[in-house]
């Protein structure tokens, strides 16, 4: 009979231990899942960080707002400084904004060769005489290109002035540009007496009422510049209006106010040296 209890006390152990194990099992199994399903992930230690540290979170999103700020000026910087220098469909166009002229050659401007050998100037000359075309103005190359050749074509026809080639060594447009005439070296057919020791700059355009532009202003200052510093104009030149000179209104009561305020202006040019000659070539 004892021998019987004990054998059933020994059956409850082993069934109570395996239930026993069964349960730990499951624990373990469950504690196991549990542990994987919490375990965090890489991102999430720097989150952590992050919301513990604020201090640090502000200085990110301070950082990142600099960067934006400063990409969309870049961008603005880009857009306005292509902006800047593509073309314009401006007055000025073609013309630099440095310290040199703008000189539109002949060759550019589909000019006639003269008709004879042009006589050579006495370098350096002594005096810029300034005078208008008496013609309507021009504003953009194009436009002072057809000017330009027109007024050859009205100094060269024999119907007319009849000269050699054009009468003027240099003329400048209201599009600031220069345009040349008869050049550095050769001599005018602007006035008489006055042609073979002068350089000649003619504004297109008539200015007895209206005033000349300032890109037309600033490309004959320019160009007087550059004279002096290639050695054909005398830095002591004298400048002056042609109506000084002959007896013509040129260059416009207007133009004439603007040019009076200019370094070596000179009122008192000395005697009149007129040239023998029959024609003004």
């Amino acid at each position: 009979m004892a021998k019987n209890k004990n054998c059933e006390i020994s059956m409850d152990k082993q069934i109570y231990s395996k239930d026993q194990d069964a349960k730990s099992g499951i624990s373990k199994e469950h504690k196991e899942s549990t542990s994987k399903a919490a375990e965090p992930s890489p991102f999430a230690g720097v989150l952590e960080v992050l919301a513990r540290n604020k201090p640090i979170l502000d200085v990110l999103s301070v950082t990142c707002l600099i960067l934006i700020i400063a990409s969309i000026g870049v961008v603005v910087s880009l857009v306005f400084l292509f902006g800047k220098s593509s073309p314009q469909t401006s007055t000025v166009d073609n013309f630099t904004e440095d310290n040199s002229a703008r000189i539109v050659t002949r060759i550019e401007w589909l000019a006639q060769p003269p008709r004879e050998t042009l006589d050579l100037l006495q370098l350096p000359v002594q005096k810029v005489i300034i005078a208008h075309t008496a013609t309507e103005g021009c504003t953009t190359k194009s436009q002072c290109v057809f000017m330009v050749s027109r007024i050859q074509r009205f100094h060269m026809a024999p119907d007319s002035k009849n000269f050699s080639d054009i009468a003027y060594n240099f003329l400048v447009g209201a599009d600031g540009n220069i345009y040349e005439g008869r050049g550095w070296d050769k001599r005018g057919a602007h006035t008489k007496g006055f042609n073979k020791d002068s350089i000649c700059v003619a504004f297109i355009g008539t200015f007895n009422d209206e005033a000349a532009s300032e890109p037309q202003l600033r490309a004959a200052r320019r160009l007087i510049a550059m004279g002096v510093e290639q050695g054909t104009i005398d830095p002591r030149y004298q400048l002056c209006g042609q109506r000084q000179l002959a007896p013509f209104s040129s260059p416009g009561e207007k133009l004439y106010q603007q040019i009076k305020v200019w370094p070596n202006w000179s009122s008192e040019l000395g005697p009149r040296h007129w040239e023998d000659e029959n024609k003004m070539i």
